[in-house]
């Protein structure tokens, strides 16, 4: 129920902002109990540069303590090329990065 609300409410946010801001998404993720025991909530903006390269800014609310460290805000890049290939790369303040590579074939 949260989740339909909270997409409702930033649907009609993004509709009425979007335009006159230079951001092409806006997500809104509610968390579940975690590990951390806590309900946690991501927001995440995001612009693409060209047609294969994709910037993004995410900010994880709630609880990034605990054993596993979370990044509470992260950057990352995704470049897609060569038609199914994609190259992702992430780094956030808990100094946790990642960087992931993709194949897709679909059919």
């Amino acid at each position: 129920m949260t989740g339909a609300l909270s997409s409702l409410i930033i649907g009609k946010l993004k509709d009425q902002l979007a335009p006159s801001l230079p951001i092409d998404v806006i997500k809104v993720e509610t968390g579940n109990e975690g590990y951390t025991g806590l309900g946690e909530t991501r927001l995440e903006i995001g612009k693409y540069i060209t047609d294969s390269v994709y910037l993004s800014y995410a900010h994880q609310f709630g609880s990034t303590s605990g054993t596993r460290r979370v990044n509470a805000n992260e950057a990352t890049l995704e470049y897609r090329f060569l038609k199914r290939y994609q190259l992702e790369t992430a780094f956030g303040d808990a100094a946790v990065g990642r960087l992931n590579f993709y194949w897709t074939i679909r059919f």
